[in-house]
């Protein structure tokens, strides 16, 4: 979907921003004002910047708003004797719960005598290519030459960030060595999907520069060592991204089967003991996999014939039962209501999270008492609380 520059610059508004005009002596030099043949540097443009680049430089608002699309891919486009280019760059994502790396989208925008280049987001890459640029005192020779070592900056920067992508994965790997928890899974999955998002990016500034190449053909802009070396650097790029997504595929098929033989081994030892008349105790971290063994063990009862009018399954997690945490007698009163409602007794009771019920233990054990019930489940977050409180309620 197409974002309007417009609306993007709002939404950018508590961003650093900054114009700067760059000139190529022995690397950049930042000048106090725009010159011919330099180079205008636009991170998260506000209205000022928006303004000075479709009126003064006269650049196509069309251009703007294709950058601003944050899903756009590399590509280019003309419009008069303007030409565009489009790259996609890695970042680090700041957002908590998200990809811990990203890409997003530059804009190098061209013509006879002015080049401009456009991101709507901070990034690590410009700030540093343009310091390599003084440290190295590389000389800039044209526009081409200026695409073609963004394209190089972006091949080097993704090493980087895989670098860190490789740390992040053996650090889960060693985490889900001592205890498998859906938060390392998932931590696993976002890295699996940011090395998806790599390996996209990287693909598509690879097809730029054939692209590149044809376009300025017959020109004496095209340096064939640098080309050269742009798609080395890039080829290493992308085979780092391929033997990591393959060594993370394999991981995470690896833990998917243990954990499957995990949660097999549980369902037969819970199984075994089925028409004994215990409390039958789960216990583990949060999310990690209790609620879906009391799925299957619900399904099981169906399967052997247990009218499911009989289950019932209350997840003291749910708001609804906070009035019940203080008093857990009154859990009473919600079977006989279910009980009311189905028309059948509760003979099989599944309580999820019971932990949060004050004296919990002692309402298990007035349930237990009555024989009503053929069994009951509990699952707890806290395993020291439900392994000694309750065992010593019921020595």
């Amino acid at each position: 979907m197409k974002t309007d520059a417009s609306a993007r610059v709002k939404q950018t508004k508590g961003g650093n921003k900054m114009r700067t005009y760059l000139y190529c002596e022995a690397g950049f030099v930042e000048k106090a004002q725009w010159l011919p043949n330099s180079w205008v540097n636009v991170v998260c443009p506000n209205n000022d910047d928006f303004e000075f680049l479709t009126q003064t430089l006269n650049v196509p608002e069309s251009f703007l708003n294709d950058i601003a699309d944050t899903d756009e891919r590399p590509r280019t486009d003309t419009e008069g004797n303007w030409l565009l280019t489009i790259l996609r760059i890695p970042v680090v994502n700041k957002q908590n719960g998200s990809l811990p790396f990203d890409t997003v989208p530059i804009g190098i925008i061209t013509n006879n005598e002015i080049i401009v280049s456009v991101c709507y987001h901070n990034t690590d890459l410009l700030p540093d290519f343009i310091e390599h640029t003084r440290r190295k005192g590389i000389v800039v020779r044209n526009k081409l030459d200026l695409i073609f070592r963004l394209i190089y900056s972006s091949a080097v920067w993704f090493l980087k960030y895989l670098k860190q992508i490789n740390i992040d994965i053996s650090a889960a790997e060693k985490e889900l060595e001592r205890s498998i928890r859906n938060e390392d899974l998932l931590r696993l999955m976002r890295l699996q999907k940011t090395l998806v998002y790599f390996n996209t990016s990287i693909r598509g500034n690879e097809v730029m520069i054939g692209k590149l190449r044809t376009i300025f053909q017959d020109t004496d802009y095209l340096d064939t060592e640098l080309v050269e070396d742009v798609i080395i650097e890039l080829k290493q790029a992308l085979n780092t991204v391929n033997i990591y997504s393959d060594i993370l595929t394999g991981t995470m098929d690896a833990f998917a089967s243990i954990i499957s033989n995990n949660v097999n081994t549980i369902m037969d030892n819970l199984l075994k003991k089925k028409t004994m008349r215990h409390v039958q105790i789960l216990t583990g971290v949060r999310r990690c996999g209790k609620s879906t063994v009391f799925k299957l063990l619900i399904n099981d009862l169906l399967q052997s014939g247990v009218s499911g009018k009989s289950i019932l399954v209350l997840n003291l997690d749910d708001p609804q039962f906070i009035p019940f945490w203080d008093d857990s007698s009154k859990l009473f009163g919600v079977i006989e209501n279910a009980e009311r409602l189905t028309g059948e007794k509760v003979k099989f009771l599944f309580l999820d999270e019971v932990q949060h019920l004050c004296d919990w233990e002692i309402f298990i054990k007035s349930a237990y008492d009555t024989e009503i019930f053929e069994k009951i489940y509990i699952t707890g977050s806290n395993s020291q609380l439900l392994q000694n409180r309750f065992s010593a309620l019921l020595s």
